[in-house]
């Protein structure tokens, strides 16, 4: 029996008997994997407090077969204090379940650790706006998927300074005004233009530079799901929801 130890955060939980749970973690060394934690589900349990959903911690895993069980750990952050504000809650379970859902079972990916831990610390912190982390965890995450959207040039002709600028889902980004010729391409203002080309490289922490009108953020917001939905075909539970928080 081997053992194994992980970074992680808990990405969703679910009971296995009536006493144990197996959670969902999405790890620095393995990417997504499910532990069975015995006893976890009583009220005494010392696992208790690392099985909760949303928790980063570190844990010391043996593996018997194709199941990891969980030996011990520690606590690095709860993010428990998200349970206290609705709205938080609702947007941090979105980014739980987006990666979970778009990740397979032990895909290591630390870039996207790094990204889901930025973003818990950002939203539980409270200082960048909740929008705006939201559609800039959406462009980043599916970009880390392999499917970054092309937003600096025409990817037809790659000319940069777009007078004109055009959105086409099927071929993954901008279209010139010379290069259009489809009417199924979405028209793009200069103003979710450089909302777009912002986001695109900016640092989390750095988002409350970006002064933005809602009405821009909401149509961008909205051609991201269109985009995540024509390349991962995902069915997220969370989407209604936020969809009535903004």
């Amino acid at each position: 029996m081997s053992i194994h130890k992980v970074q992680g955060v808990v990405l969703k939980t679910c009971n296995y008997s009536e006493y144990d749970k197996i959670i969902t973690i999405f790890s620095d060394k393995y990417g997504k994997i499910d532990i069975l934690c015995n006893g976890a589900r009583r009220t005494k349990s010392k696992q208790l407090h690392l099985t909760q959903q949303f928790c980063f911690g570190e844990y010391v895993l043996s593996k018997s077969k194709d199941m990891y069980v969980l030996n011990s750990g520690s606590l690095n952050n709860s993010f428990q204090s998200l349970l206290n504000d609705y709205k938080k809650l609702m947007l941090g379970s979105y980014f739980l379940e987006f990666i979970d859902k778009s990740i397979e079972n032990e895909n290591k990916n630390v870039y996207v650790l790094a990204l889901l831990l930025k973003t818990l610390y950002l939203l539980e912190d409270g200082t960048i706006d909740n929008y705006l982390l939201k559609v800039t965890f959406d462009f980043k995450l599916v970009s880390l998927l392999g499917y970054t959207p092309q937003v600096l040039k025409c990817i037809k002709c790659g000319k940069k300074t777009l007078d004109e600028a055009f959105f086409s889902i099927i071929e993954g980004g901008l279209i010139c005004k010379s290069c259009n010729n489809n009417v199924s391409y979405i028209r793009i203002n200069n103003k979710e233009l450089e909302i777009l080309t912002k986001i695109r490289n900016i640092k989390l922490e750095d988002l409350g530079k970006i002064y933005y009108d809602k009405t821009n953020l909401k149509f961008i917001d909205e051609l991201l799901q269109q985009y995540t939905n024509y390349y991962l075909s995902l069915k997220l539970n969370t989407i209604d929801f936020i969809k009535n928080i903004f």
